[in-house]
């Protein structure tokens, strides 16, 4: 009888026949980007999720199975924000764009975006709390108002409960010259 070695290659082809993907994590992470905006406009989308939260115009996401929990509003393409926010990421082609609000109980569990294929994903803190609440990774990362990270499609990541609310930019862009 022929011993089987339980390497990553030996999983990497039981999940391939499965039709199962797998994810070099490590290597996503290495094609983690940071990135940041300029203040005028995170304090311009800052302003304007809590407004619409004082309105109670964010939609609610309780999602319990997922253990997801967060309040938002989807930026209209074409709408001032949108082509603001391009303004910032000329090199960038957005296919969503998203404004979140956390309380400091909501949460998002570990997961891996592909809602939109090939796009990357833009996660970016508003508010200038420096409770951060973002891992990528299983890893607690720098989070401050203005600044971000581009992640790779498919990398883990996670926002946990914190000390106090949480506002953030999620998009999902790719690079115009297929960078």
């Amino acid at each position: 009888m022929q011993k089987i070695e339980y390497t990553q290659e030996y999983f990497q082809s039981l999940l391939k026949n499965l039709n199962i993907p797998f994810y070099d994590d490590k290597k996503l992470e290495e094609g983690v980007k940071k990135i940041s905006i300029s203040n005028e406009l995170r304090t311009s989308l800052l302003n304007y999720i809590q407004t619409k939260e004082k309105e109670e115009k964010l939609k609610r996401v309780d999602i319990t199975e997922h253990d997801v929990y967060l309040n938002l509003i989807n930026i209209e393409k074409n709408s001032m924000f949108w082509k603001m926010i391009e303004e910032e990421f000329p090199y960038y082609e957005f296919i969503e764009i998203r404004l979140h609000s956390y309380s400091k109980d909501d949460r998002c569990k570990e997961h891996r975006d592909g809602i939109h294929p090939g796009y990357d994903s833009l996660i970016l803190r508003l508010d200038e709390n420096e409770n951060p609440r973002l891992t990528i990774n299983k890893k607690e990362v720098e989070e401050n108002g203005g600044n971000g990270y581009i992640l790779p499609e498919h990398t883990l990541h996670s926002v946990n409960v914190g000390n106090s609310n949480r506002y953030s930019l999620v998009a999902w862009l790719k690079n115009r010259f297929g960078e």
